[in-house]
């Protein structure tokens, strides 16, 4: 997508966003509001009656798509489990690793969270911590107590 046009507003992308957004604001009223924002199922729906729509058509679908469908659905118990479990950790490599492997997030999508140019550094992250767990007992032991409270919310 050619952002040439911000440009106008500013020296910098960065500066330039935010006198758009001002200038959008001023002339509505209000910013419009993302729809990333409010994804549900990793889908961009109009409102509650719609998503609610969906999931009955759903539930009576037996289509591959649609089973996989909600079973992203389902999981947003676990993502959001996830999410609060990697907060709450003081080493920036478990929270990843939780992320990537647990919480459903891809990893390009988890190296823009963490400062990462791209998906291949939280990979290595990934691998690395994941190839220690096996030499280090007490940060496997770390790991699996993680998975076990994520499965708390599965089951």
């Amino acid at each position: 997508m050619c952002t040439e046009w911000l440009s106008h507003f500013g020296r910098t992308r960065k500066a330039a966003q935010a006198a758009y957004r001002d200038q959008i604001a001023q002339m509505f009223g209000q910013v419009a509001p993302s729809p990333w924002q409010e994804l549900r199922g990793r889908l961009v729906l109009a409102g509650q009656t719609l998503w609610e729509t969906a999931r009955r058509a759903l539930a009576d679908s037996e289509g591959d798509d649609e089973i996989r469908w909600s079973r992203r659905a389902g999981a947003e118990a676990l993502a959001e489990a996830t999410d609060k479990l990697a907060a709450e950790q003081t080493d920036r490599r478990i929270a990843i690793w939780l992320q990537v492997r647990h919480g459903g997030r891809r990893m390009t999508e988890v190296a823009k969270l963490f400062g990462y140019r791209d998906g291949s550094g939280v990979h290595r992250v990934v691998q690395r911590l994941e190839a220690r767990a096996k030499q280090d007992r007490q940060l496997g032991r770390q790991l699996q107590a993680l998975v076990r409270c994520l499965s708390r919310v599965t089951s």
